[in-house]
């Protein structure tokens, strides 16, 4: 497991428990931007819309994630249905994958389309073709984050489809799910791709670890827009105090999410969201934990023809 990474947002310093992104992008000069040549919305309108679709996606998954383990906490294995989570969590995962391209389009806005050479139709192609100072650190250190939203692409555009498993310790229910998709013999089950461990994603790990990938990429937008300022014009990007109150609520969240991950994920690192007080957020990654198992623990899925065998 790597270092300890740590990363803080404080009301009084920040204005906000939002990714760093918002403290920065109302400070870029307006001489310095093509938005408008580029026919797109000012970057800090671009953030805040996709924050707005993350945070509103975010505020139906938990409350329903929280409530439906309320709801069949002490089902002890019988039949559940967790459907409209589901459902929210695909509309979760595309939100992310199209925060990317959100971020790629801010850096869009840096460039000057009248002195461009090339104009291909995707942002990302768009800016490391034009050699936008940044462009190509901000794709190579997004590259991990990018990986973990492989499953949003097979939700998309291969068909795939989240099946629901439960595993259910003593007066407990701890639920995720896993995408399914044919293999090469045609036979459904997890997808190969995303689950090479067979193991399937509990929301108590996948929530907040999406959730600092997020935070992630907002750091590593804000080095690319400050590596392009200061090579094209020579100015050194700061950050201000900037308000974003729906992010409260979504911290106000994840910090209720309990530790109900599944038994193969204790060797996996997790993000933990801790409120050190109530002007402080503290975001933690690498984190392991133990949580300790019945054995047998038993597991169930709702009808759908997929072995059980080793999901967990």
């Amino acid at each position: 497991m790597g270092e300890l990474m740590v990363i803080s947002r404080s009301l009084s310093a920040d204005g906000n428990f939002a990714p760093s992104a918002v403290n920065f992008l109302k400070n870029i000069p307006e001489k310095y931007l093509f938005h408008a040549q580029q026919k797109l919305r000012h970057p800090a309108a671009i953030y805040s819309f996709s924050l707005t679709k993350i945070s509103e996606a975010l505020g139906k998954v938990i409350p329903e994630y929280l409530a439906k383990s309320s709801e069949f906490r002490y089902a002890d294995g019988k039949q559940f249905d967790i459907t409209i989570l589901l459902s929210q969590q695909e509309t979760l995962l595309k939100a992310l994958q199209e925060h990317i391209d959100d971020c790629y389009l801010i850096l869009k806005t840096l460039v000057d389309p009248s002195a461009v050479k090339r104009t291909p139709l995707f942002a990302d192609r768009y800016v490391i073709e034009n050699k936008l100072p940044g462009a190509k650190y901000f794709q190579r250190a997004i590259v991990t984050v990018k990986s973990h939203l492989q499953i949003a692409n097979k939700l998309k555009h291969q068909q795939g489809r989240l099946r629901a498993v439960a595993a259910w310790p003593p007066a407990s229910v701890h639920f995720g799910y896993f995408l399914e998709e044919p293999d090469d013999k045609g036979v459904l089950g997890p997808s190969a791709d995303i689950h090479p461990d067979q193991g399937a994603f509990s929301f108590s790990h996948d929530l907040p670890f999406r959730l600092w990938d997020l935070y992630v990429c907002s750091e590593k937008l804000v080095e690319a827009l400050k590596t392009a300022l200061s090579t094209l014009h020579g100015f050194q990007l700061t950050s201000c105090v900037a308000a974003e109150p729906c992010w409260c609520s979504v911290v106000d969240n994840i910090c209720k999410v309990p530790l109900a991950i599944f038994p193969k994920e204790q060797q996996k690192p997790l993000a933990r969201f801790l409120m050190k007080d109530p002007d402080t957020l503290e975001i933690h990654f690498p984190v392991l934990v133990n949580v300790a198992f019945p054995k047998p623990l038993k597991m169930t899925l709702p009808p759908q023809n997929v072995s059980l065998s080793e999901l967990l």
